[in-house]
């Protein structure tokens, strides 16, 4: 990798980003719609500068190609004219001085957040055990230009996806010149990461339940232990959470908004999700969430019929990325210890009755983790309790519930038939698989729950198919 064509790949991401912020808000000039877009641009720019070099190596074609490609449909997205955000959004019902309490304790808890951050970095610019031993290992790999040590077997989980390693590496280059390997470089893409789920949290919640419910749902993110351990420990589990999140958005604005803008942002929530499971092996699992959610539920034939027509415009912008990566795990990955050779053994797993028991009571036990959650997962519950009690809701919080259920579903299936020890596999990734769920759940608890839940958006009167909005 040399500084040149790194710092083209960044030119052509920030246009990626710009490109893919105007295609998904629209020319919204609200607020909310700034931040959104803000947030939404950064994180499609990140997302296009690994994609690219993920291309580069795995299609092992001159990394101008992939870059021209990101160019063109940039500039197609430029040329498009999407529509605005649809509906006037939710005004907030809060008392004055209760608004102005609310936005004070949520900026202290920003602030606190940003400069714990910093200070952590500072001290121990490193990271955790797997941002040094994998992640951060897998870059300095790609940055000295050791593509075929990166993805030697027997590195640490060499099969999982490459995207933040790609971006990683791409600012070694160019923040030392070719020349090093600056340890603030890892830290600081990490902290983008947690800092654009933040603004994207905010900018979604805000456009649909009014600001200060925004600046709340960021006051409850931002105060969760765990989310800032792993933001400072550089796990790629914060990264695959805000592309989640940024799917999870696109849904629900696509489930609300009008005919001709559905497609356009169920492909962008597909474009996001492919983009989370390019960050680790568990974001194939969300994106199938995503898709399967759009199935459900089934009420009649023409809402079923309006469904396959949604899941294949979600599929439309998932597609090249799900392509890839099918390519990169059939050509350079090897294969996955969870999966591989399992079957008798997988059958056994899945049979036995204890394994359920032990799963159940360990994610039971998490509830009161007060380390790593505080009060945030029960509190949580009472909500998602609250939330199912005030049905029925529209189409969009329905459909995020599905995501979360069927991604939680998954994760309980995954340690099932994992062939590592239980308890140890618990211990050590549980916690982690969580916090990837927590921006998409406050998101949803703040539609269910937030001001103007009950009361039907205007935009969004029952159709012929029977399905309401938000």
């Amino acid at each position: 990798m040399n500084v040149g064509a790194a710092a083209l790949s960044v030119t052509v991401a920030l246009l990626c980003g710009f490109a893919g912020a105007r295609y998904f808000v629209g020319p919204g000039k609200g607020g909310p719609e700034r931040v959104l877009a803000v947030a939404v641009g950064a994180l499609l720019a990140l997302g296009a500068s690994g994609v690219g070099y993920a291309a580069h190596l795995v299609l092992h074609l001159p990394w101008a190609v992939p870059l021209a490609v990101l160019a063109l449909l940039s500039a197609a997205g430029l040329r498009a004219q999407p529509g605005a955000l649809g509906g006037p959004g939710w005004h907030d019902p809060y008392p004055q001085r209760l608004q102005g309490a609310l936005w004070a304790i949520s900026l202290l808890a920003l602030a606190v957040f940003v400069g714990l951050l910093l200070e952590h970095h500072y001290r121990w610019p490193e990271g955790g055990y797997d941002a040094w031993a994998i992640w951060n290992s897998r870059a300095r790999f790609l940055a000295r230009g050791g593509e075929a040590t990166a993805f030697w077997p027997g590195n640490v989980q060499a099969d999982y996806p490459f995207l933040v390693p790609s971006i990683v590496a791409q600012g070694f280059v160019l923040a030392s010149g070719g020349q090093g390997e600056p340890f603030a470089v890892p830290g600081v893409v990490a902290g983008a990461f947690a800092i654009l789920t933040a603004l994207l949290l905010f900018g979604v919640v805000s456009r649909l339940r009014g600001v200060t419910t925004g600046a709340v749902a960021v006051g409850l993110l931002v105060t969760v232990p765990g989310f800032f351990y792993y933001a400072w420990a550089q796990y790629m589990d914060e990264a695959e959470g805000a592309f989640l999140l940024a799917a999870c958005a696109a849904l629900v604005l696509a489930l609300r908004a009008p005919p001709g803008d559905r497609a356009r942002l169920l492909s962008m929530a597909g474009l996001s999700g492919g983009l989370a499971a390019w960050c680790k092996n568990d974001g194939a699992l969300h994106l199938c969430a995503l898709g399967a959610a759009l199935l459900l539920p089934r009420r009649t034939p023409e809402l079923l019929a309006r469904r396959l027509r949604d899941l294949a415009a979600f599929a439309a912008g998932a597609a090249p990325l799900v392509l890839l990566l099918a390519v990169y795990k059939l050509r350079l990955a090897p294969p996955n210890v969870l999966v591989s050779g399992q079957g008798a053994q997988s059958l056994a797993r899945a049979l036995n009755g204890g394994r359920y028991l032990q799963i159940i009571r360990y994610f039971a036990g998490t509830v009161i983790d007060f380390e790593t959650w505080a009060l945030t997962l029960a509190a949580m519950l009472i909500g998602s309790a609250l939330v199912w009690r005030a049905r029925p809701h529209g189409a969009p919080v329905r459909a995020l519930g599905a995501v979360l259920g069927l991604s939680l579903l998954g994760i309980f299936a995954v340690y099932l038939l994992t062939p590592f020890e239980l308890g140890w596999h618990l211990d050590t990734s549980a916690n982690r698989l969580l916090l990837q769920l927590l921006p998409a759940a406050l998101l949803w608890l703040a539609l269910g729950l937030g001001p103007g839940a009950a009361t039907p958006d205007p935009l969004l009167a029952v159709d012929k198919t029977g399905e309401a909005g938000v």
